[in-house]
Parts: structure tokens; C-alpha cells; sequence
């Protein structure tokens, strides 16, 4: 899992930190070069390290220590944290479960920024009203998503400053999910009691469930922190109007409400504090309403199709999606990660040529971007452009070096044939990759009989089926198939307010209820 490199003369080509076991130029995974460390806290080190195989791409790399035991518990949490999606939250994209030593990593967005916590020392206090406002309408926006548009409400329970990051565009991340739990109705105590004193509900302490009301206690302690000047709701006892002038009457009574110590005369959930709160941001703006709330997806949504096995379809099929959406008036980019050189041949179609052309990066085909494989695909480009939805056409996924974008792609898309004698292949790729969130993954079978496609309900249940037409030429619209596309992504009409919507729209659809 970790290698490191060496210089001309066999020695390790960087210092050690003072904590933490990587060094700078160590590879973890043959994948992740470690930079540099750029914090260290109670929960582990967090080292910055580029990307060998996306080139250019920075990531924030976490690491702690385990126990032996906990090595089933972190994998469930790895495997939970990439399949949350928000903008106020870090994308995880990769993680290593603890090895013989108990050292474990999390690979995930780098966010160039400070905390909370360093905000207000490096302002001495001085936060500003306005601004502790504003991040308290993102972090609503957040747990508006993560209690209530997940399949199982899940429960922060930790936070506070240090676990809330400030880009350089004063949008919020927040970070280290290290206590997060899932709320499991009917409970009567949280297995673990645990949080940050100051911050911590009283209910964490006294041996009773956490739920909604629990992360919004914290809200509230972390509001009355910042704007009390750095004092505790528990130890300090006076209204935050009494700590600082400069809050309007409006806003303390909404901080009172929300440190309540009975759950029950809170506010019951995070929409209806954004609510409150949006009032008076608007009054402390003159007028100018409140940030709008954050979408659950930043930058273009992927869509990443891949094969069990070779000629199963997997680019026919990646193509037809990409123009069924140009032809619902969506920006659309395909991406050929795999070797096959198939987008060459097509572009030489298109131009009229006998033999492929490998003169040019990318090429455009009737409203869809197509950009070829090779070292000129520039996968980060790609991936964070200004596009409505990004195909990755994998290929075989045994085969093809991208096969991490299709396990964090938005919409997952697995082409397999219905050939008797290779269904197997089908079932051996979800065995070896069971599907973490239906809503996400679909298995697409070209041309399948409907007793075939019966067989393969039988044989993978839990698994979305389409049984796609026959369609000889993917680029041509035909009805038939776009209706079961239709049917199928649910796409609504052209958006003016972001993916977020429509990834919500797609995912409230289609988790089981």
C-alpha cells in the first residue's frame, strides 16, 4: 500500500514529520505522492498529495490509527462517506483500510481554505454577524440534506469551528465525520456518547438518542461562540444580546431556542431554522435575501458506463446517452477512457476519412463534446468543466486504468449481454462490486428477450434492470428507447437553478423507500 522513493544515493527524499507515519514523497496505493502535512489534530494527520494518475489533481489524504477490531467499522464508514454528495461537503473519493499497523487513510477533496477555528484567532473574535449568519444558512442547507434527503437520516454530532472549512469564496465544507451516525427510530441511547464540550447537546452526556436536534444544538453553540466572542452557552448563562450589541433581538432569540436543553422546544428540523435564520440575514444585508441553498452536486454530473466484460456494448450505449441528452438540450462531454481508439474511428467517419484520425484531442458530433482517449484526455478538465452531465465510456471494467470515476460517478451504468453463456460475468461483477446505493447503479442489457431479462431479475433482485432496444445507430434519436431513457433518468426540463436539483430529483425517486 505505501512506497517510497528514493533519491540517486537510496536515501528517503524527504524529512519525516513530527507526527504522523508518511513522509513527504511517499505513494500510497502506486496512486497518491504525498506533498506535504498541513494539519495534525486529536483524529489524525492530514497530509496534501497529488494525484500520479490524474494529472495535476491535488487531494487531501487523512490518516489515523485504528484498532485491529475497528477494521470492518471503517471500511462501513469509507464505503457510507463516498456515497454522500453535497457541495458543503468533501468529496471522499478513496480510502485504505487499517493495515497490520492500524494506520488507515482517507483520500479526499482538498479544500484550500481555513477553519472556522482559524478564522476567528486570525480575527481576534471578530467574525461579523452577517458572516456567522451566512455559514449558519449553508450548514442548514447541509443537514437539511444529510437528516432528511438521505435513505437513513445521519447524525453529525461533532460540530464545532475545527471541523468547518471556509474556501476562499466563503462557502462552507464540513469535515471529519468521525462520530456521524445513522438515526435508527425507536432507539432510547446512542451506543457511543461522545462530542465536544461547549459544543456538544446535552443529550450526547446523559445516555439518551441523538437525532436532528442534537446537530442543531451544535449550530446554535457554534453561533453563540462566534458572536459571544468566544465564550460557551453552558458556562457563560447570559443572552448573546448581553455579550454583543451588534446582535440584532431577532437572532438571539433563534440562538435560545436552538440551546434549548429539552430536544423538544427546539427547532425540529433544519428547514425550518434556515427559515428563521433567512429573515434576519435579510435584515442584516438591507433587504438582500439569503444566499441561495446549495445544490447537492457542484460541476457537471457523471454519468460513467463501463462493461462486464469486452463487446458487451459499452460504448454503443455510452453514446446513445450522450446523445439522447444533447438532444434534451443538455451540455454534454464523452469521454473515452478506455484504449479502444473507437472515438478515432467515429470522428473519421464523420469527416469522410478511410483511415482514423489521431491528429486532434477532442471533436464535436451533433451537440455532444467527444474527447478522445490518450494522453490528451485531460480527465480533471473534463470532469470540472462548465458541462451539464460528463459520459465516461470505461470500457471493460477489468480493463480500464479509470475504473475509480465509475465508483464515484453520480450515476453508475453497467453494460452486460444477455448471452446465457456469459451471465456469469454479469454476476461476478457485482459480486466483486456490490452495488452501495441503488439509486446510483443500473444494469443495462442490449437487446435481451424479456425471459432473459427475467432470468437476470431472478439471479441479481436488488440490482436495476433496463433491457435496451435494438438501436443501430445510437447517434439518431428513436422513440422507442427514448422513452425508456425517459423513464429511466426521469430528466426534468432544462434547468436554471443548478445540478443539485435534478440529482435530488433523481435520488428521492429511486432510493427505496
Amino acid at each position: 500500500m505505501l512506497r517510497r522513493e528514493k533519491t540517486a544515493k537510496g536515501e528517503t527524499a524527504a524529512v519525516k514529520p513530527d507526527r504522523g507515519r508518511l513522509y513527504a514523497g511517499d505513494i500510497l496505493g502506486s496512486r497518491y505522492r504525498i506533498v506535504s502535512t498541513v494539519g495534525r489534530g486529536g483524529m489524525g494527520t492530514v497530509y496534501l498529495a497529488e494525484d500520479l494518475k490524474l494529472k495535476g489533481k491535488r487531494w487531501a489524504v487523512k490518516e489515523t490509527l485504528q484498532q485491529v477490531q475497528d477494521y470492518q467499522r471503517f471500511v462501513d464508514e469509507a464505503e457510507m462517506l463516498i456515497r454522500l454528495h453535497h457541495a458543503h461537503l468533501p468529496g471522499i473519493v478513496d480510502y485504505f483500510p487499517p493495515d497490520d499497523e492500524g494506520y488507515s487513510y482517507l483520500v479526499m477533496d482538498y479544500i484550500a481554505g481555513e477553519t472556522l477555528a482559524e478564522r476567528f484567532s486570525r480575527t481576534d473574535g471578530q467574525v461579523g454577524v452577517a458572516a456567522a449568519v451566512n455559514y449558519a444558512l449553508q450548514l442548514c442547507d447541509l443537514f437539511h440534506y444529510l437528516h432528511d434527503e438521505l435513505p437513513v437520516p445521519m447524525i453529525y454530532r461533532d460540530l464545532k469551528p475545527s471541523n468547518i472549512m471556509i474556501d476562499g469564496q466563503e462557502q462552507v465544507r464540513l469535515i471529519d465525520f468521525g462520530i456521524a451516525r445513522h438515526f435508527k427510530s425507536g432507539r432510547q441511547a446512542d451506543t457511543v456518547q461522545i462530542g465536544t464540550i461547549g459544543f456538544a447537546a446535552p443529550e450526547q452526556f446523559q445516555q439518551l438518542q441523538t437525532d436532528r436536534r442534537t446537530d442543531l444544538y451544535s449550530l446554535g453553540a457554534v453561533l453563540y461562540y462566534l458572536l459571544s466572542g468566544g465564550k460557551y452557552p453552558y458556562s457563560s448563562g447570559f443572552p448573546l444580546a448581553r455579550l454583543n450589541e451588534e446582535v440584532p433581538h431577532s437572532l438571539s432569540v433563534i440562538i435560545e431556542k436552538l440551546l434549548e436543553h429539552d430536544p423538544d422546544h427546539r427547532y425540529p428540523n433544519a428547514r425550518e431554522l434556515r427559515e428563521a435564520l433567512s429573515g434576519v440575514y435579510a435584515a442584516l444585508c438591507g433587504g438582500e435575501g439569503p444566499p441561495a441553498r446549495s445544490g447537492g452536486f457542484l460541476g457537471p454530473v457523471v454519468i460513467a458506463v463501463c462493461g462486464t466484460g469486452r463487446g458487451v456494448g459499452c460504448t454503443h450505449t455510452a453514446v446513445l446517452l450522450a446523445h439522447f441528452l444533447a438532444r434534451k438540450r443538455r451540455t454534454v462531454v464523452l469521454a473515452e477512457a478506455n484504449a479502444s481508439a473507437h472515438f478515432s474511428r467515429i470522428e473519421a467517419v464523420y469527416e469522410g476519412s478511410d483511415e482514423p484520425l489521431c491528429g486532434s484531442a477532442a471533436f464535436d458530433l451533433r451537440g455532444v463534446r467527444y474527447a478522445k482517449a490518450g494522453d490528451g484526455l485531460d480527465m480533471i478538465g473534463t470532469l470540472s468543466g462548465s458541462y451539464d452531465f460528463v459520459v465516461l465510456d470505461l470500457g471493460s471494467y477489468d480493463e480500464t486504468e479509470w475504473f475509480g470515476e465509475f465508483m464515484r460517478a453520480a450515476v453508475q451504468v453497467v453494460v452486460g449481454t444477455g448471452c446465457e453463456w456469459k451471465r456469469r460475468d454479469i454476476a461476478k461483477f457485482f459480486r466483486s462490486y456490490p452495488v452501495p446505493e441503488p439509486a446510483k447503479c443500473s444494469l443495462f442489457v442490449p437487446l435481451a428477450s424479456a425471459q432473459t431479462l427475467r432470468d437476470i431479475r431472478r439471479m441479481l433482485p436488488d440490482v436495476r434492470l433496463l433491457g435496451l432496444p435494438a438501436h443501430t445507430d445510437p447517434f439518431c434519436h428513436q422513440q422507442v428507447t427514448a422513452e425508456l431513457l425517459d423513464g429511466w433518468l426521469g430528466l426534468p426540463e432544462p434547468r436554471t437553478r443548478g445540478n443539485g436539483l435534478f440529482m435530488r430529483r433523481w435520488f428521492r425517486a429511486r432510493v427505496p423507500k
